[in-house]
């Protein structure tokens, strides 16, 4: 049986992702090949992660007045509503039922 020589001193490959430093052997065998695609993937999915959480962290002001303006305008719809429910509910009921009105017509033969 003939066996793959191996070198006696593996190839380093060191991998610069964002903050991380990671040194794998390059390739040993199928089996390391594997491996050093599974930590190359981690280190991609980390990268990733990095970036998402530094645009979270610079877009925090317009994520903060964007819930603030949301949270004023819902008060204001309820304010609205409570004073309009009578006229608002009515007007839906005339539409709608215009619009049946108006289908029927449509529809007829």
């Amino acid at each position: 049986m003939v066996y793959p020589t191996v070198p006696s001193t593996p190839t380093i490959s060191c991998l610069f992702k964002g903050f991380y430093r990671f040194c794998v052997p390059v390739s040993l065998n199928a089996a390391m090949a594997e491996y050093t695609a599974n930590i190359q993937e981690t280190i991609d999915s980390m990268d990733f992660l990095a970036r998402a959480i530094t645009d979270v962290w610079w877009c925090r002001y317009l994520i903060t007045g964007s819930s603030i303006i949301a949270i004023i305008i819902g008060f204001i719809w309820m304010v609205v509503i409570k004073s309009c429910a009578y006229c608002i509910v009515w007007t839906a009921i005339v539409l709608f039922l215009l619009a049946l009105v108006g289908l029927t017509y449509l529809l007829y033969d």
